[in-house]
């Protein structure tokens, strides 16, 4: 595996953005969004074959192929050339070398179960440094004399859905009553809007729910089996036939730039 292939990070991409923004600001936003997008690569692929879960940005649903792309933003912490450190600091350095050994063993993983150890191990990490370099740079006045900065790989996954493709939203939508006031829910409507299948996650949904820019996690389902014989019954090797099909999506999050409400004290919308 090359690398290059630090699309490994997608498992738990979800759980590493969060921490990476604190400290870097309108900056990592505005790298974010100039990183490049490249496809997916064979290898990306590979990565998927034992995974369960894919978690990242709709970019394109087309219902009548059965066709979706997910985006995916793995953040990367790169040290920062511009950066002038105000005292020798010999745990920084030791923190970048960490940091540079569990990247590269999470580029050469053979595994998910490997990447989502070593993953858990580069959070911990990336959230020690991220604290430390953000305190040291409002020590030093100045934010973007930081030792590292966060840099962007984007990778555009196309994936089938299943045609009966469940979809589900992890939390309720907001809504507002009659009167103009944030809609509450009893015990019993929440139930109820859970479905009637209790092992779903989240609550129930609809294809017509989905738009292009939502954060979505999809549940992939494996054809190992099916692939592999049909491998072998025409001799000729199939990546279609090896990449996982989406079963379900749960919307984590609408697009962003989407127009929500906003409600005064006494919860009316305003």
């Amino acid at each position: 595996m090359r690398p290059s292939s630090l699309i490994a990070l997608i498992v738990s991409v979800v759980a590493l953005l969060p921490s990476l923004g604190m400290g870097q600001g309108n900056s990592a936003k505005k790298d974010a969004a100039s990183a490049k997008v490249s496809p997916a690569t064979a290898a990306d692929y590979g990565l998927l074959k034992d995974a369960k879960e894919l978690s990242g940005t709709l970019m394109s649903l087309d219902l009548k192929k059965g066709k979706l792309t997910l985006r995916v933003d793995v953040p990367v912490l790169t040290p920062n050339p511009n950066y002038k450190p105000q005292a020798a600091n010999a745990s920084a350095q030791q923190e970048m070398v960490r940091i540079q050994r569990l990247q590269n063993e999470i580029a050469t993983a053979k595994s998910a179960k490997q990447v989502q150890s070593k993953i858990t191990q580069l959070n911990v990490e990336l959230q020690r440094v991220q604290t430390r370099a953000s305190q040291q740079a409002v020590k030093a006045a100045n934010p973007a004399n930081e030792p590292y900065k966060i840099t962007h790989k984007r990778t555009d996954f196309d994936l089938e859905n299943e045609e009966n493709i469940i979809v589900r939203r992890q939390s309720l939508a907001l809504e507002y009553d009659a009167k103009g006031y944030v809609k509450t829910y009893t015990d019993k409507e929440k139930a109820d809007l859970k479905g009637t299948d209790k092992s779903l996650p989240g609550y129930s949904a609809d294809v017509a729910d989905l738009n292009v820019g939502q954060t979505v996690r999809v549940t992939l389902r494996q054809h190992k089996t099916e692939a592999k014989k049909a491998t072998e019954k025409d001799g000729d090797s199939d990546d279609d036939a090896t990449k996982p099909t989406v079963k379900m999506i749960v919307i984590v999050q609408d697009e962003v730039g989407a127009t929500v409400p906003t409600t005064s004290n006494n919860g009316k919308k305003k």
